[in-house]
């Protein structure tokens, strides 16, 4: 009888254990997702905000303006706004996809350009995020459901340096980042279909696309076939490299044939004439400025150190398949792609996401190492960064805080005056400072925009009141005071 009686407790005990165990489980099941979808929820919420709070404040023509006006395009070719140019958008970037975008939600929707293009930022930047998120989980030890660990990466991820700098400049090339990343999260898992879905996807973002699909995919594949591993479709890969290069040169040589009255790879890097800037000097100031960067060089340095204690090349491969990108921008004329600010850090984002996938392959991986990526996290936030380079970036972080301005009626009330002005004054000279002209780039013509206009006088100067437009338009002591338009953020006066 006591054995018996020792027998059913034993049986109680595992029955409670059981319990516990599926208690935990159940628990881990719903808390996961909800990391996932609090994080995307924020990202979104904050870069959507973001968008509102910039043209809240003042808006840029360069660039902002320029494609919240051309997210509002409707028609195949893509025209730039009167305060760019009378060209196609396509003589900078031939991208089919941004054409779909407006087409979809501005001409089937409604939304204005300001919204579409903060609705296209925040899905950009909560697919960047949970696919980050996506890689940090599955580099978790094997069989580890502690969900604990990714509440710390998905913070970082937030705070992330690269990320904030990249949506705190708005361009709609982030996308193509979030394409990227996603594919990567989705190769952790095995799901190759949807991988090549979305390389093809890729295609239509820029003409230029298929390169970076190219060197992601092929490292993909190497790094299967560096580990045997069959369940990676190499051949199926490499193919698919092959083909996003052929799209990419076939896209590269439309635009240039057809499309060639801008040469962005000459302004922006080779110069005029090409590499007329290069010299010993420029490069070792670039590469220097390149080591200080602390979120730059943390990504690296994380894919070097995990080749040698893994003992798997393969974890070089991005690095190794991105070196030209990132030469390119090293010798750029540009300062601002040599510095690697704004948006033209977002190759280091894939190099950051790299060795998570190669520890989510690894048989035996350990806690330690999903630490170490980790504090690689934590070394690209703004908070580190600042501490050692002014390149920190917080901007999109007010978005946290949902935008009080109405652009779109602000927008109606200077086209309202504006209008009125011309039937008042129809040869009057009428001058927009950048915030203004970022409202309304329709509104004006590129001589208008006092940016481009040189040192012409103006009739009337429209600008925000938190502009600072230079001593030659500034109101003279007794000068009667601006008029006020909307809520008084935007002003009108005679110099």
């Amino acid at each position: 009888m006591a054995l018996l009686a020792q027998l059913g407790q034993v049986i109680a005990m595992r029955g409670a254990i059981n319990k516990n165990g599926e208690a935990r489980r159940m628990g881990a099941s719903w808390l996961k997702p909800a990391v996932f979808l609090v994080l995307f929820l924020v990202s979104a919420w904050m870069n959507f905000n973001f968008i509102h709070h910039t043209f809240e404040v003042r808006g840029y023509l360069l660039d902002i303006g320029w494609f919240a006006t051309l997210f509002e395009r409707t028609g195949f070719d893509l025209a730039n706004p009167r305060a760019i140019n009378d060209l196609s958008y396509f003589t900078v970037h031939l991208s089919p996809y941004m054409l779909v975008f407006s087409n979809l939600l501005h001409g089937g929707l409604g939304l204005s350009g300001v919204s579409v293009f903060a609705l296209h930022q925040a899905l950009s930047a909560g697919v960047i995020s949970v696919s980050l998120l996506a890689l940090v989980a599955s580099a978790r030890p094997a069989g580890s459901r502690r969900v604990w660990p990714l509440v710390p990466a998905a913070i970082l991820i937030l705070l992330n340096n690269v990320v904030l700098a990249a949506f705190g400049y708005p361009h709609f090339e982030v996308v193509q980042y979030a394409v990227l990343l996603a594919a990567l999260a989705l190769a952790a898992r095995q799901h190759w279909r949807w991988v090549a879905m979305l390389m093809v996807l890729s295609w239509v973002i820029r003409e230029d696309s298929g390169l970076l699909c190219a060197a992601l995919v092929t490292a993909l594949a190497l790094e299967g076939w560096l580990r045997r591993d069959k369940a990676v479709p190499a051949k199926g890969l490499l193919a698919l490299a092959g083909l996003s290069l052929i799209v990419a040169a076939a896209a590269i040589t439309i635009k240039s044939t057809y499309f060639s009255e801008v040469s962005p790879l000459a302004d922006n890097f080779l110069g005029h004439p090409a590499f007329a800037h290069l010299n010993a000097g420029f490069v070792a100031e670039r590469l220097a400025g390149l080591s200080r960067r602390i979120d730059l060089m943390a990504p690296l340095a994380a894919c070097l150190m995990a080749a040698i204690i893994w003992r798997r090349p393969g974890t070089l491969l991005v690095p190794l398949g991105l070196s030209p990108l990132i030469a390119l921008y090293l010798i750029a004329v540009r300062e601002e792609l040599g510095a690697f600010t704004l948006y033209y850090a977002l190759p280091f984002v894939l190099i950051t996401a790299w060795p998570f996938y190669m520890l989510a392959k690894l048989p035996n991986r350990r806690w330690r190492s999903f630490i170490a990526m980790t504090v690689m996290l934590f070394a690209m936030t703004a908070p580190v960064v600042s501490l050692t380079d002014v390149r920190a970036t917080y901007f999109p972080l007010i978005g946290i805080i949902p935008a009080q301005y109405d652009s779109a009626q602000a927008r109606a009330a200077l086209e309202e005056r504006l209008d009125q002005l011309r039937s008042e004054d129809p040869g009057a000279d009428i001058c927009a400072s950048q915030g203004v002209a970022a409202l309304s780039p329709d509104s004006f013509a590129n001589r208008e925009v006092l940016r481009f206009r040189g040192a012409e006088p103006c009739d009337f100067v429209l600008y925000f009141q938190s502009e600072w437009l230079g001593a030659d338009y500034q109101l003279p002591d007794g000068a009667a005071p601006p008029e006020q338009i909307y809520d008084g953020r935007i002003r009108l006066y005679r110099p």
